[in-house]
C-alpha cells in the first residue's frame, strides 16, 4: 500500500516499539534535475566510532530522491547516530553522498526534525520570527507562508513559540526544515 510518513511511523513503532527516526529525502526543485542513476542519498562502509565504543559497523544503503526511509531499531542500536553522521555532526569513515556530492557540500539540502527541541519557553518570538531565522533569499516570507501551510499551522504564526504544544512546535519544525528545500 501507499504509506505516508506519519502511517508509517505508527505502523512501525506499533510492531517494534521503540523509537524511530523518520527522514525523507526530496530532490530540489530549483538547484538539481537528478539523473535516473542519482541517489538522494548513498552511504558506503559507513562506521561511526565514539570513543572506544563501535556504534556503526560497514552499514551500507541508499534512497532514492521522493523516497520516505524509516530508520528503526531498538534503543541504543545506532540510529541517532547514523542521522548525525549523515548531517556531519559526528566523525565518521566511509563515504556518504547527498545527491551525489559529499555530505559537507550539500548539507543544506538535508532537512531534519529533531525528537527534542530545547529552548527557553519563556523567550518571547513568534512562530514568524523564529522560522525567518532560517530564510535565504529575497522571497523568504512567501516561502515561509507555503511551508506553514503545507503542515497546517498558518494560522499560529504570530503565536509566542513558547506557547504551542509539544504536536504544534513539531510541525513548526518541520515547516522550519522544508523553508530551503
Amino acid at each position: 500500500p501507499d504509506w505516508d510518513c506519519m502511517s508509517l511511523t505508527r505502523w512501525a513503532a506499533s510492531k517494534v516499539g521503540c523509537l524511530m527516526t523518520r527522514f525523507c529525502f526530496t530532490t530540489p526543485k530549483l538547484y538539481l534535475t537528478p539523473s535516473d542513476e542519482m541517489k538522494a542519498i548513498e552511504v558506503k562502509n559507513l562506521t561511526v566510532r565514539l570513543g572506544n565504543q563501535l556504534v556503526l559497523e560497514k552499514v551500507n544503503f541508499d534512497a532514492e530522491p521522493e523516497k520516505i526511509i524509516a530508520v528503526i531499531g531498538p534503543n541504543g542500536s545506532g540510529k541517532t547516530t547514523l542521522i548525525r553522521a549523515i548531517l556531519g555532526l559526528v566523525p565518521f569513515s566511509g563515504g556518504i553522498k547527498i545527491f551525489g556530492e559529499p555530505n559537507q557540500k550539500n548539507i543544506r539540502r538535508v532537512g531534519y526534525v529533531p525528537q527534542h527541541f530545547n529552548f527557553d519557553r519563556t523567550f518571547p518570538i513568534t512562530v514568524e520570527e523564529f522560522l525567518l531565522f532560517s530564510v535565504i533569499g529575497e522571497n523568504g516570507p512567501a516561502r515561509l507562508e507555503e511551508a506553514l501551510r503545507e503542515v497546517g499551522m498558518l494560522d499560529y504564526r504570530r503565536r509566542l513559540i513558547g506557547a504551542l504544544s509539544g504536536g504544534q512546535l513539531q510541525r513548526i519544525l518541520i515547516a522550519k526544515s522544508l523553508l530551503n528545500h
